[in-house]
């Protein structure tokens, strides 16, 4: 059964939608069940949403807040209860983000008398993040991990910095999966890098949006006149498509989204270079995307662009708009040319077909073991 601190739901479609693609995944070789709660503060009783179109079993409980502590605590607790009720026979449970769901995994599984894995993606545990977890937090967690069988992260770089809440606990690796079948490579390729694309959340405390729009600001007079870039993003842009409008940028820059996965994949297509301007990522599943369909990306170092080869592309310093500015001169007028088979190349080894092998080799290591 799969669990998680970040799901899909009525509320917000996109949040958490990467667990999504781990459960299309496993229902290729196992039973899959969803167990997903959500407080809404329109309702004033539990609603209990049941979906089996998907190919799984998707249980999603909306629950109403509550007034106190006392009275959410029991909502959330009733809400788990009530979506228990109806999954039976679970052999393992593999929940996803510790943060905020870890209690219910744990009484999931005495529920249940079955191993409990967690898969963390969160950014949380970096020292610089402004989410960054305080000393209660940690020890709570801490508290609550001598019930799981197994930690995974999803980069070397997210499990390294697990180590200041984990320090002697052995932390695996998966990435997080991409769909090869979805993203297909770029067949035409342009002579000249010139369509710019940036894929994110805009949130101001991770994704540095500020630095992407400034330094792009900066570099356009020294760019080609054809030079665009476009911002998809599922989340509120008014503040940034303000800002574009004050600055004399709406020839230059356009937005888009929000967009299903398939329409990410056809506006990778349609461009030449993705954006990242991230201070933080765990993974960051959209650069290893546009890595699929050929695309040389320009990042911070961050996730799995922490140590990026040349052939992928270009380094960028963090929150720095005029190193951005350069970088973008310099992949429009560098004499080298990128090869897309060779990128991606490099991205397959987030494949489905790769991560489901290790998912599979850490499940039945632990299946039966309560």
């Amino acid at each position: 059964m799969v669990m998680s601190s970040w799901y899909p739901t009525r509320l917000d479609a996109f949040l958490g939608n990467f667990v999504e693609r781990f459960v299309d995944l496993l229902v290729t070789d196992y039973d899959v069940s969803v167990l997903h709660t959500q407080s809404d503060d329109s309702i004033s009783k539990i609603e209990v949403i049941e979906d089996r179109s998907k190919g799984f079993y998707e249980v999603i409980v909306y629950y109403p807040r509550g007034k106190n502590p006392l009275s959410q605590w029991w909502n959330r607790r009733r809400a788990l209860s009530k979506g228990m009720r109806l999954i039976e026979d679970v052999d393992l449970i593999y929940g996803h983000i510790f943060i905020n769901k870890i209690s219910q995994f744990v009484r999931a599984k005495f529920h249940y008398h079955c191993p409990l894995i967690v898969h963390e993606h969160a950014s949380y545990h970096f020292k610089e993040s402004k989410y960054r977890l305080n000393k209660i937090q940690r020890q709570n967690l801490r508290n609550f991990s001598m019930y799981v069988k197994k930690i995974v992260a999803v980069s070397d770089i997210l499990r390294n910095e697990m180590k200041t809440t984990f320090p002697t606990t052995k932390i695996a690796v998966i990435p997080n999966v991409i769909n090869e079948q979805v993203f297909l490579q770029k067949i035409n390729t342009s002579a000249k890098i010139e369509k710019f694309i940036h894929i994110s959340t805009l949130d101001k405390k991770t994704k540095n949006p500020k630095m992407l729009f400034e330094g792009f600001a900066l570099a356009v007079q020294n760019l080609s006149a054809n030079s665009t870039l476009t911002v998809v993003s599922d989340k509120e842009k008014l503040d940034w498509v303000n800002w574009v409008r004050e600055n004399g940028m709406t020839d230059r820059i356009f937005f888009k989204g929000p967009l299903e996965i398939n329409e990410i994949a056809l506006e990778l297509q349609q461009h030449d270079c993705l954006l990242q301007t991230s201070d933080l990522e765990s993974f960051g599943i959209v650069m290893a995307e546009a890595w699929l369909v050929g695309l040389p990306i320009i990042s911070t170092s961050v996730g799995i662009a922490h140590e990026l080869p040349d052939f992928l592309g270009l380094q960028i310093k963090k929150d720095n708009s005029i190193d951005l500015a350069e970088k973008l001169f310099e992949i429009q007028n560098a004499e080298k040319k990128y090869d897309s088979t060779e990128i991606r190349t490099n991205a397959l080894q987030y494949s489905a077909e790769n991560v489901l092998k290790n998912l599979k080799e850490l499940f039945e290591t632990y299946f039966d073991q309560a």
